[in-house]
Order: C-alpha cells, then sequence, then structure tokens
C-alpha cells in the first residue's frame, strides 16, 4: 500500500481520523501507537481551537450569569439594609418623643413661689411703665391687665408681702411657708433722689 499524499511511498500507518495510508513523512505520532495526517492534524488542531473558544464562551457566559446575579441581590441588599435603617431611625425617633420632657410640667404659681415672685416683680415694673414711673399701692391692681389671672390668682398674692415704700420704691418678699425652706428674696425698686 501507498502514501495517500506521497503515491512513489510505501505506507508505515494509517490515519486515525481519516484512516488514509501514511509514509513515515507524512504520519504524524500522536502517542500510544497512534499516528494522524496532517490535514487531520489542522482539522483536530482547528476543531480544538473552536471547542477552546465555545468553552472559554461557555465560562465567560456562566462568569456573566453569576456577576448579574450578583448585581441583582446589592439592590436588594441595600434596599434591605436602608429600610433597616429607616426602621431604626423611626424607632428612635418614636422612643424620644414619646417618653416624657422633664423641667416642661404646667405652672402652679403656689408651688413655684420664686418664679411667681419673678413674674410679680415684672408687672410692678410694667405697672410702673404704664404710670410714669410710680408703683402700684397694692399687688391686686396687676390682676387683670398686667398679671393673667390663669397664672397666678388672688390666693397666690397673698403668699407675697408688698409693700410701697414711697410712689418710686417698693418692696416685695414671699412669705414664708412653715415646712419652706426657703431664702430671703426681696425685690426692691429705689430710684436715685433728683
Amino acid at each position: 500500500m501507498k502514501c495517500a499524499y506521497h503515491p512513489n511511498k510505501d505506507a508505515t500507518a494509517h490515519c486515525s481520523q481519516c484512516q488514509k495510508p501514511l509514509c513515515e513523512q507524512c504520519a504524524i505520532h500522536e502517542g500510544h501507537n497512534s499516528f494522524i495526517c496532517s490535514r487531520c492534524a489542522v482539522l483536530k488542531s482547528a476543531q480544538d481551537a473552536v471547542e477552546g473558544i465555545d468553552q472559554r464562551l461557555e465560562e465567560k457566559k456562566v462568569k456573566r450569569q453569576i456577576q448579574e446575579a450578583k448585581r441583582k441581590k446589592r439592590p436588594l441588599l441595600r434596599s434591605i439594609l436602608i429600610s433597616l435603617a429607616v426602621g431604626i431611625i423611626i424607632v428612635n425617633v418614636f422612643l424620644y418623643f414619646r417618653s416624657t420632657i422633664p423641667g416642661f410640667e404646667e405652672f402652679i404659681a403656689s408651688q413655684q413661689r420664686v418664679v411667681t415672685a419673678i413674674i410679680i416683680d415684672e408687672a410692678i415694673q410694667d405697672y410702673a411703665e404704664d404710670s410714669g414711673g410710680i408703683f402700684p399701692q397694692s399687688l391686686s391692681e396687676l390682676l387683670g391687665k398686667y398679671i393673667s389671672a390663669d397664672k397666678i390668682t388672688p390666693n397666690d398674692l397673698k403668699d407675697f408681702r408688698y409693700r410701697r415704700i414711697s410712689p418710686h420704691s417698693y418692696e416685695l418678699r414671699p412669705k414664708k411657708m412653715d415646712d419652706e425652706m426657703i431664702e430671703d428674696l426681696t425685690f426692691t425698686e429705689e430710684r436715685p433722689k433728683p
């Protein structure tokens, strides 16, 4: 039998792919007593290359699908984290405003005598401004216009000693209650003599 590519040479092997007879020059050793012709070797290399490309394309496709799945999870994870943060903020705001705020209790004149004394003193000053610098004869003159009746009642005024020393000077002192530890607090107004 003669070589399929060199008809003047004797064949020593057959191509494992196309089964054509091959001479020593044409037979390419594949291993394990297997030979292949140059044409089939080129086709096999091309096929391996195509299969390698297909495999690489398939690997890229799988990687792309994994990345897309991760991208889809990111907005979901981001949404969950944002929702959780907003929920925590809402709970904290609710708890903050739900708790009682100390210091903003209703004003009760009989329980807050120093504050009451300051309010009465301011009312006396306002009265004097409207009356040409002359102070009132008694604290009852302040009720209505200068002191709101819903803040301080006539009974609350009885807890204070008011003495007009002259038309331009006065003294205001809270009366001490039996159980009260109030310091001697005196409001006075004396104008310099001309």
